[in-house]
């Protein structure tokens, strides 16, 4: 800024001004008069001094604007913080840093705090649902494949083409009704994204793609696909070439360097000025989604173009690069709605502030440690859940991501028959919400594996929306950071075998429909509660479930207000559609008088009332079927991806996710109830329920195995239908690694697989079997013939896995070591089993 215009800007303020206060007016000074050279038809025309004047108008107005948005999130930060230690300091329960890891990630102990965790899952399958025709209908081969052809038409109707194919127009102005209304929700939190008038789609920059392109080779091809009439001069003329490859210049950079060169240029200038930002120096979060907004491209077709070259679009597809994007915004918003426009700094210093009261308090004096040790897991949790809102490169990550998916694809291809243990927890939390199995979710369960409309149906109630997402993206799309390094390939072409795996084996589709069937029964039996019965009637059980998720008297009465949903069939449901279609009039009975008539505020609490109905819903959801969480994997995973403290975690404790997710959501909800009659009732039911569903898993995998049924009076087939049933399930597979037939030993499970089979491995290379390890008679190619089948994608199908073991896999074993069916025989005579289909036949 010249000096002139210094001192008529501190003239205008009527006082002294820093350095960066100027350039920042600057800078807006710039972006206004680029604006208005862009949108005034009569820019030409005017005047120097008639444009200074417009100039400076719009420049003084978005400044008010700005300044009204930064006061706006300093007092709305302040409230929230407020609010965040009025609940974690006066809890009944639990100590200040134990409720506040139940503001990131969810636990099942009913403390009456909802977790951002689940939160973002309910905004996910609100933005999901409403583009859930985008991912059925553009899907092929049962959802193993995307239609390239529709997802580009999409693309370019997006940018303002149009589709002889009404179904495209219908899903393009989906998707962009959709992200339009994540920018909204976002800007309702504290962000500033601003809206373009000729936004399509967002542009999917591959880093490593453009960092490997000279910078004039991406110059010039970029300039071919732009809207020139998006690039003027302050005088309203357009561009030249060579003004136009000055700008392109600084977005290259931005985008080769991942937005170092930004970084570096604000570290210089904060030396220059010895300034110190209010935030140490951290970007808010408020200040996402801004920067990728500087390549205009004329039409779809031009968008394309850049993506086949640049973009990750090709490798990654339309799915993926959606889906992720939802990801994205619905974590940040949760979290920017609970912890303000910069959340990590709001939470590391209440987290701060609450370890330093403890500790200043005598009766913590012995408590210290454990005191840092809850610190130090709820930073844990915040950094999983903040992994959501950000994707980690590295050569280390894709290529054990790789390893960990082959091992997914080779070994989980009968997990489909253990997720019967489900059904035991299904009907126990069930039980506790007040609804039959037998009567309800059991045949709501079986017509949901039916798919077709019953799934069309709760997806528009945003229900198993992660399997749907999972079953066409992760399918037909390769989850791939970067496709232009090999290990990024390797890693794209693993997940697609998972992937494949998942769906082929029907795991996804009978996860999906436990979902489905509990959640719809559930929000069944809360259309029908609201209907008859005010809060003050409702039972003590219904009472401690509604509190124990955070629901209070004024939230059951709007639930009472809303018209319930109705399904195909008549039975009625409440959704969180219905919070949107209530009208304003009920809204504002609940809202204080001063924001009646704020449509800000009114849409904000729909979207709040929602999302805390949803949360309630997924709550129970996750006791039911259970899945890891934020706080699992906080524990399992050690580090970030793509360090080797984080991979190495990965690798370990592979596939141990659930059974310790099992453990905590179940030993939680026993311990939450009130006395010990209560807690002893709830164990030993669910004990009875799981040993139940142990028992038929285990029968069914004797006969996908072979083998025939076991005998079923007996202590040994209670055991390992106690262990199969539910979170104790590693147990059992430890088990039945001591009786494997193949000679795998218990180290296989402990290790991880892919440690596990590395291992193995490396005895292989180095000449040795396992003969060595557990002295064993044993040859080298037997072992290398058993490593390689325990290892090809899709070979553990539950399906199939038998007839290819016997037609293939026992003859090429016996060709290899004649005496390998008699020992076997005779060690599974040992141990008491035999087959149906005899391995020689």
């Amino acid at each position: 800024m010249r000096p002139e215009c210094k001192e008529a800007v501190e003239k205008a303020l009527g006082r002294k001004t820093p350095t960066n206060y100027r350039n920042r007016i600057s800078l807006m000074y710039q972006r206004s008069q680029n604006i208005l050279a862009r949108t005034d038809p009569d820019w030409v025309m005017k005047s120097a001094a008639e444009r200074a004047e417009a100039i400076a108008q719009k420049t003084a107005s978005d400044l008010s604007i700005q300044i009204a948005k930064n006061n706006q999130n300093i007092a709305r930060d302040a409230v929230l913080k407020a609010q965040i230690e009025a609940q974690i300091y006066n809890h009944p329960k639990l100590n200040p840093i134990q409720a506040l890891m139940r503001k990131i990630a969810y636990f099942s102990d009913q403390s009456g705090i909802q977790s951002a965790e689940k939160q973002a899952q309910a905004l996910h399958s609100l933005w999901m649902s409403r583009v859930a025709d985008v991912f059925t209908k553009t899907q092929e081969r049962f959802g193993m494949s995307v239609n390239k052809t529709m997802t580009d038409d999409i693309i370019r109707v997006m940018f303002g083409g149009k589709s002889d194919n009404p179904e495209i127009m219908a899903m393009a102005k989906e998707v962009s009704e959709t992200l339009e209304e994540m920018r909204l929700a976002f800007n309702r939190n504290g962000g500033n994204i601003k809206k373009l008038d000729n936004y399509g789609f967002m542009t999917s920059h591959d880093q490593k793609k453009v960092a490997l392109t000279d910078q004039s080779e991406w110059v010039n091809d970029v300039m071919q696909g732009l809207d020139r009439n998006q690039y003027v001069k302050e005088d309203g003329s357009l561009m030249n070439d060579a003004e136009l490859k000055t700008v392109l210049d600084d977005v290259y950079q931005t985008i080769a360097t991942n937005g170092a060169n930004k970084e570096l240029k604000a570290l210089n200038q904060q030396k220059k000025t010895d300034a110190i930002t209010p935030i140490g120096g951290r970007s808010k979060m408020a200040n996402r989604h801004q920067e990728a907004r500087a390549l205009h491209f004329k039409d779809g077709d031009a968008w394309l173009s850049y993506q086949s070259k640049y973009g990750t679009y090709n490798e990654t597809g339309f799915h993926e690069i959606l889906k992720n994007h939802i990801q994205r915004m619905s974590t940040e918003v949760a979290m920017m709605q609970n912890f303000g426009s910069n959340p990590r700094l709001a939470f590391e210093t209440i987290l701060n502030e609450a370890l330093i009261r403890a500790k200043a308090d005598p009766k913590n004096g012995q408590k210290h440690g454990a005191l840092d040790r809850e610190a130090h897991r709820a930073t844990s949790m915040y950094n999983t859940l903040d992994a959501h809102t950000k994707a980690i490169d590295s050569t280390l990550g894709n290529i054990m991501g790789g390893l960990r998916a082959l091992m997914v694809s080779s070994k989980l291809g009968s997990t489909t028959i253990t997720t019967f243990g489900d059904h035991a927890s299904m009907k126990r939390i069930g039980n506790m919400l007040g609804l039959s199995y037998t009567k309800s979710i059991a045949p709501e369960y079986m017509k949901q594996l039916t798919q077709g409309k019953y799934r069309d149906e709760a997806l528009r109630f945003g229900l198993g929306i992660t399997e749907m997402s999972g079953s066409v993206s992760r399918f037909g799309d390769a989850d791939v950071v970067s496709s232009a390094t090999a290990s990024g390939r390797f890693n794209a072409r693993m997940q697609a075998l998972a992937s494949a795996t998942m769906k082929i084996s029907g795991l996804n589709a009978v996860t999906a429909g436990a979902k489905r069937a509990f959640n719809l029964v559930h929000m069944n039996k809360l259309a029908e509660m609201t209907r008859k019965t005010s809060w003050n009637d409702l039972g003590e059980a219904d009472l401690k479930i509604l509190k124990g998720n955070g629901i209070n008297e004024s939230d059951w009465q709007l639930w009472q207000k809303l018209e319930p949903s109705k399904r195909d069939d008549g039975t009625p449901v409440l959704t969180q559609n219905d919070f949107f279609n209530v009208p304003d009039d009920v809204i504002k009975q609940f809202l204080p008088p001063d924001k009646q008539t704020s449509d800000r505020a009114i849409q904000d609490f729909r979207y709040k009332a929602a999302m805390k109905y949803q949360t309630h819903i997924f709550n129970e959801e996750s006791v039911a079927i259970i899945e890891a969480g934020v706080r699992e994997r906080s524990i399992i995973n050690l580090g970030e991806a793509g360090t080797i403290q984080g991979e190495l975690g990965r690798t370990l404790f592979q596939f141990k996710g659930f059974p310790l997710a099992y453990m905590f959501r179940m030993g939680h909800r026993a311990f939450a109830q009130n006395d010990i009659k209560s807690r002893a009732t709830f164990l030993a039911s669910l004990l009875a329920y799981q040993t139940l569903a142990g028992a038929l898993i285990v029968q069914m995998q004797n006969v996908a195995n072979g083998k025939n049924p076991e005998p079923v009076f007996t202590p040994d087939f209670f055991g390992k239908s106690l262990l199969k049933g539910g979170g104790l399930s590693f147990l059992g597979d430890i088990m039945s690694a001591l009786s494997d037939p193949t000679g795998r030993s218990a180290s296989d499970f402990i290790s991880g697989p892919l440690l596990g089979q590395s291992m193995k491995l490396g005895m292989l290379l180095t000449g040795m079997g396992n003969n060595i390890i557990e002295g064993k008679e044993s040859t080298r190619m037997m072992e290398i013939a058993n490593t390689l089948k325990g290892n090809i994608p899709l070979q553990n199908l539950w399906y199939s896995k038998l007839i290819v073991d016997r037609m293939l896999y026992s003859k090429l074993q016996n060709m290899i070591d004649p005496d390998y069916l008699p020992k076997t025989q005779q060690r599974l005579e040992n141990l008491g089993n035999s087959y149906w289909w005899d391995m020689s036949n």
